[in-house]
């Protein structure tokens, strides 16, 4: 065989190869590359059981959180240890999903350990995509007595996730299984309260039952205003076994309010009603207390109208005439503080600045500044009608007059009201006279036809 022949055979089987792997290549099912899985967020509502038997037996809602990015969860197992029940667990999707797709029919196995599994429908249906969040239920019958009295039993549930590609994760839930009734909170911290102040606290819960981590939470004010803060420290507590079982924490607030309320409570629900609460703890609030203001650091005044201008501090003053000026204090954290009646406030008025208190100072305007003395208001004025061309009757049976003095502080309030009958005084005038006022330098006389 000739080497042109052979070049050519080569080249066609060559061919054939490279048309076969395209082929192969392009029939094999392609399957999406991921990073590593990382495994879902888990959180149980409630994660505590009362012991006991049960009509029905308590249910628990567990929510689970494929994260962005992760392969689709094809199936769910929670392995549940024996000593955590009577009988055999079951489950199943929340109600109407729960978030879940391609549900299929949920199954325990087992006597103890036992495994409930969520499987998708069809076997290996995804039936939670990434990103997406789905709540499925466990119920179970917790046993009817603790291993140690007086110290609740703590159980593991462990969550094994498969995914689309064969990966898969786990997550652990933990239950406490006892017997407690009740949980209260108290203020242990006497005298008054205040705000900035840490405030001493005593979670208590049965003797019967301790070790139930505990979450404390503020129930009232519901919320804050804008600008202030609190804090609860530590946020969970764990109540322990020791002859006095109560746990401690602080609150602080920067709010001052008549009506506080704090609780401690398990999981994320408080007592209400529903399969969800089955042997929850009757959870107590605190009794009302009062956070008061802290000492005043702050100085407000205020200048009504028309003596103040609108479109600046309401504490600039841009009148000579000034009156109904007002003060309020506040503490460092803007809370206000009840002006008390023996208060004195001292105001040194100079041009161009208002000086409150110790060091600080509000702009004036320059008409406002005056060294002039206060003066009072006129006597009563004297009426008498005298030869003139005004024809009275026709302005009403009798007029009535004011004076007033005025100076650079301003005018003073009307004299005593003075009247006058018109009766007859067709062609006269009428002369009002009024002693001088010390300090005045001028009058306005204000004349009415009514009192």
């Amino acid at each position: 065989m000739s080497s042109m022949a052979w070049g050519r055979k080569s080249l066609s089987a060559c061919v054939v190869a490279l048309l076969l792997v395209s082929i192969l290549a392009f029939a094999a099912p392609l399957t999406p590359a991921y990073a590593t899985v990382v495994a879902p967020n888990v959180s149980i509502d409630y994660p505590y059981i009362k012991i006991g038997d049960y009509a029905t037996d308590p249910t628990r809602t567990i929510t689970v959180e494929n994260p962005l990015g992760n392969p689709g969860i094809t199936r769910i197992d929670i392995h549940v240890p024996k000593e955590a029940a009577d009988d055999t667990p079951s489950g199943d999707f929340a109600s109407g999903g729960g978030g879940f797709i391609n549900r299929g029919t949920v199954s325990p196995a087992g006597t103890g350990p036992w495994v409930i599994s969520y499987p998708g429908n069809p076997a290996g249906a995804v039936i939670l995509p990434a990103g997406a969040a789905g709540k499925l239920t466990i119920s179970l019958d917790p046993a009817d007595s603790v291993t140690t009295s007086g110290v609740v039993d703590t159980y593991t549930l462990t969550l094994t996730f498969y995914f689309e590609g064969g990966a898969t994760a786990t997550r652990t839930l933990t239950i406490y299984e006892g017997q407690a009734s009740s949980v209260s909170v108290g203020v242990t911290t006497t005298g008054t309260l205040k705000v900035g102040q840490s405030i001493s606290l005593k979670v208590v819960l049965d003797t019967a039952c301790q070790g139930i981590p505990l979450k404390l939470v503020r129930v009232a004010p519901a919320t804050l205003p804008s600008g202030h803060t609190d804090s609860l420290t530590p946020a969970t507590v764990t109540t322990g076994a020791s002859a006095d079982p109560a746990a401690t924490a602080t609150y602080t607030t920067t709010y001052a309010a008549t009506t506080y309320q704090l609780k401690a409570i398990v999981g994320t629900l408080e007592d209400t009603a529903g399969s969800n609460t089955e042997g929850a703890l009757m959870e107590t609030a605190t009794s009302a207390f009062t956070i008061n203001p802290e000492v005043p650091t702050k100085v407000s005044v205020n200048i009504p109208p028309p003596y103040g201008d609108p479109a600046k501090p309401t504490n600039y003053i841009t009148d000579q005439r000034v009156k109904g000026i007002t003060f309020s204090l506040a503490d460092t954290y803007g809370n206000p503080v009840a002006v008390d009646v023996a208060s004195e406030f001292s105001l040194l008025v100079s041009l161009g600045s208002l000086s409150i208190g110790k060091g600080t100072t509000v702009p004036i305007a320059a008409l406002a500044s005056s060294t002039a003395a206060a003066i009072s208001p006129p006597a009563a004025p004297t009426l008498s009608f005298v030869s003139g061309s005004y024809d009275w009757t026709g302005y009403g049976a009798n007029v009535y007059v004011k004076v007033t003095a005025l100076n650079a502080n301003g005018e003073t309030t009307g004299s005593v009201e003075a009247s006058i009958s018109t009766t007859g005084q067709t062609a006269h005038s009428l002369q009002v006279s009024w002693s001088a006022v010390p300090g005045a330098t001028k009058y306005r006389v204000y004349i009415g036809s009514s009192s």
